[in-house]
């Protein structure tokens, strides 16, 4: 046993290196292995950022499709209601059908915008980052959504007044 003690107190500076080396071969081994595990969160965090944007994009659309279907029954109504064609024209010199495709107008561009977003996401090789990707998701939130929320409650709150409107109508 003396003579295991008297090897490794002559070879101490020897042995020192060949466990520095194996410590440093552990070291680089742990740092791919941070790098790795740092691009699968990257790339979950995309995959999730880009679950996101669709599913609100997809709740959008359906909304600017519902907010135009109520604009077309709003403008049928108040033709029939009025006895117009929609070609009259109004005060500021439109044809109320022109004054009808203003209301929406902003759901187009927003349409736009979300089927922009949908196609940069859906292409293969795509230089997206997160920061791309939390934009999009920033824009649809505050920009598109203030946009079709506020034409769908002005359609919507056009015809409860015409319907009102009818209703009182109807009991004088």
């Amino acid at each position: 046993m003396y003579e295991i003690w008297k090897i490794l107190g002559e070879n101490s500076s020897q042995i020192q290196i060949i466990l520095a080396i194996i410590a440093i071969f552990f070291a680089i081994k742990a740092s791919y292995y941070v790098k790795h595990q740092i691009e699968i969160s990257q790339s979950q965090r995309m995959f999730e950022l880009k679950i996101k944007i669709i599913n609100i994009a997809r709740k959008y659309l359906e909304m600017i499709l519902d907010a135009r279907h109520k604009n077309d029954l709003f403008k049928k109504k108040y033709y029939f209601h009025h006895g117009f064609n929609g070609s009259e024209l109004l005060v500021d010199g439109k044809t109320q059908d022109e004054s009808f495709s203003e209301i929406v107008q902003p759901l187009k561009e927003s349409e736009y915008l979300i089927n922009k977003f949908i196609k940069n996401l859906s292409e293969e090789h795509t230089s997206l980052e997160i920061k791309d990707l939390e934009f999009y998701l920033a824009r649809i939130n505050n920009v598109i959504a203030a946009d079709v929320i506020s034409v769908k409650l002005a359609v919507q709150q056009g015809l409860d007044n015409l319907d009102i409107h009818i209703a009182s109508k109807s009991y004088d």
